[in-house]
C-alpha cells in the first residue's frame, strides 16, 4: 500500500513537472489550440504567395511601361 501511494505521488510530481516545462516552453495543449495554430501559418502562407503575385504582375507592368518608354526616346534620338 505504501508502495503504490508513493508511486502515484511521484508519478503525480512527475506530471506536474512535465505541465510546467510545457506552460513555461509556450507548448499547444489542446487539439484545437493545434488546428488553429496551422490553419493561422497556413493563411499567413497565403496571403504571402498573393502578395508575391501582386508584387510580380506589378513588376511586370512597369518592365513593359518601362519598355514602351525607352522605345519612344530610341526613336526620338534618331529622329533628331
Amino acid at each position: 500500500m505504501l508502495t503504490t501511494i508513493a508511486t502515484t505521488e511521484a508519478s503525480l510530481a512527475v506530471n506536474s513537472s512535465l505541465d510546467d516545462t510545457r506552460s513555461a516552453a509556450g507548448a499547444v495543449d489542446s487539439y484545437g489550440e493545434l488546428s488553429r495554430d496551422l490553419t493561422d501559418t497556413a493563411s499567413y502562407e497565403a496571403d504571402v504567395l498573393v502578395q508575391l503575385k501582386s508584387n510580380i504582375a506589378q513588376l511586370e507592368d512597369l518592365h513593359a511601361r518601362m519598355h514602351f518608354m525607352m522605345n519612344e526616346l530610341s526613336y526620338l534620338l534618331r529622329k533628331s
